[in-house]
C-alpha cells in the first residue's frame, strides 16, 4: 500500500498549496500543519527547529496574545490552538505583544 511518502515531492506541495489557497477559513497554524504535512509526511522525521518560522507572523501572535487574556486557557492549550510553542506563547504575553 502506497503512503504519503511514496507521492513525489512536487505534488504534495502542489496539492497543500491547492487545500490551502481554496479554503479561506484556515488560520494560520491550520495553513502551517497542512503545508507542513505535505513536506515532511513521517510527523517522527519532521525537523522542527527548521519547521518553525524565525519570526511568526503578526496576526499569530496578536491573535495568541488575545486568546491566552480572554482567559480559560493556558500556554500550552493557546500554543497548541495556535501551532506556537507554549514558552513562545508565555514570552510574548509577557512583552504584552
Amino acid at each position: 500500500m502506497a503512503t504519503l511518502a511514496d507521492v513525489p515531492l512536487a505534488v504534495r506541495v502542489r496539492g497543500a498549496l491547492a487545500v490551502v489557497t481554496s479554503e479561506l477559513g484556515l488560520d494560520v497554524a491550520g495553513r502551517y500543519a497542512i503545508v507542513a504535512a505535505a513536506i515532511w509526511p513521517d510527523p517522527v522525521a519532521t525537523p522542527t527547529e527548521v519547521a518553525r518560522p524565525k519570526r511568526w507572523p503578526s496576526e499569530v501572535r496578536i491573535s495568541a496574545v488575545a486568546a491566552y487574556q480572554a482567559g480559560g486557557a493556558s500556554y500550552a492549550v493557546v500554543g497548541e490552538r495556535f501551532g506556537v510553542p507554549a514558552a513562545t506563547v508565555k514570552d510574548w504575553v509577557k512583552r504584552g505583544r
